[in-house]
């Protein structure tokens, strides 16, 4: 599986969307998930090269605000990127890279400021942003969670 996951990477670094063409914030966030977890056991192949090439691109085209827009769904920053930032982060601390975890903290830095007051983010749904599904609200939060252990950071675990 990671061989094949690793020959759809796109010359820049990004994994594209089902058209193998277009370079896609999530898509990459989620395959380096899988390549990292890969890469962590010791009995199968290492994907650092994979790993590095996926994060210089993530790096790359954020936001200065911390978020991404270009390559994310509709060109539009979502909260629900903090699962990307996970993955970051990640890869920053198997490749010790701090830059990396620099840049996931960026990201949940920016996601942070989206919370209401009630809880609820701003821009953490794929359309209608007055109804995030599930799905959205679930990504948000783990990303929030898993860095903020890494970090021991409760402001981070608690959102």
């Amino acid at each position: 599986m990671g061989e094949w996951l690793a020959s759809l990477q796109l010359e820049n670094g990004a994994f594209p969307a089902l058209d193998l063409r277009t370079p896609v914030v999530f898509d990459t966030g989620q395959i380096l998930h899988g390549l990292i977890d890969l890469t962590e056991d010791p009995s199968c192949f290492r994907y650092e090269s994979s790993i590095e090439r996926a994060c210089l691109w993530l790096i790359d085209i954020q936001d200065g605000s911390g978020a991404w827009t270009k390559g994310a769904y509709l060109n539009t920053a979502h909260v629900y990127s903090t699962r990307v930032a996970w993955a970051l982060f990640r890869a920053g601390r198997l490749l010790g890279e701090t830059r990396f975890e620099k840049a996931a903290v960026r990201n949940l830095d920016w996601a942070a400021t989206q919370q209401q007051p009630n809880g609820w983010f701003r821009n953490n749904s794929l359309k209608d942003q007055r109804r995030p599904i599930l799905h959205t609200i679930v990504y948000a939060a783990r990303g929030f969670f898993e860095i903020g252990g890494l970090l021991d950071h409760d402001g981070y675990r608690d959102a």
